[in-house]
């Protein structure tokens, strides 16, 4: 799509100083302007949205299956005293409940470029919140994935296929249903007793 719009481009623009007087060649350059001033942002997102568009394709119509919730006490501060979110933690003053979230993603079979996914990229958010809402219901904590028998810390892998996963949760008070993003794609539910 890119290297279509890319090319028709170089073509009107080989064409226009071809075929084109000056006074039409300037006529066509202001109302490339005009055009580009008026959409040419929403073309710059678009474009910069398709590789992540495609990234998430591979989670499209994934089901998250619920194996356990429960609620647990605030994790202690890091031992290094480096957090992630300490800036975010320190402008947010809500208190938050958190959760032990365990559950099982299985994608659909992939089709694409892209046929992995990273952990470390879900997103839990408030069911119906678009793209651009600032959803900050919850916050995950700590990811963690089953492997050889026992739950490791996500080191930024990427997973084909359906994965086990641990998840700590750190929720606003008041939320009762949440659900997982992966870039554009949204599926599944998470309900808190």
């Amino acid at each position: 799509m890119i290297r279509l719009i890319f090319l028709a481009i170089l073509i009107g623009v080989g064409y226009s100083f071809r075929h084109l007087s000056w006074e039409q060649l300037v006529f066509v350059i202001l109302l490339a302007l005009v055009f580009f001033k008026f959409f040419g942002g929403k073309m710059v997102e678009m474009l910069f949205s398709l590789p992540f568009k495609a990234k998430g394709k591979v989670l499209r119509g994934a089901t998250a299956t619920v194996q356990s919730i429960r609620p647990i006490p605030a994790p202690p501060p890091s031992p290094t005293g480096e957090d992630e979110d300490e800036e975010e933690d320190e402008r947010d003053t809500t208190p938050r409940n958190y959760y032990l979230l365990e559950v099982a993603i299985s994608p659909k079979p992939a089709k694409g470029k892209f046929t992995r996914w990273e952990i470390g990229e879900l997103m839990l958010q408030t069911p119906g919140a678009g793209i651009d809402d600032e959803d900050d219901a919850c916050r995950i904590k700590k990811v963690e994935f089953f492997q050889t028998g026992a739950w490791e810390e996500d080191q930024g892998y990427k997973i084909q296929g359906e994965e086990q996963v641990r998840l700590t949760l750190a929720v606003k008070p008041g939320v009762r249903e949440l659900e997982f993003r992966y870039y554009f794609e949204t599926f599944g539910r998470v309900v808190f007793p």
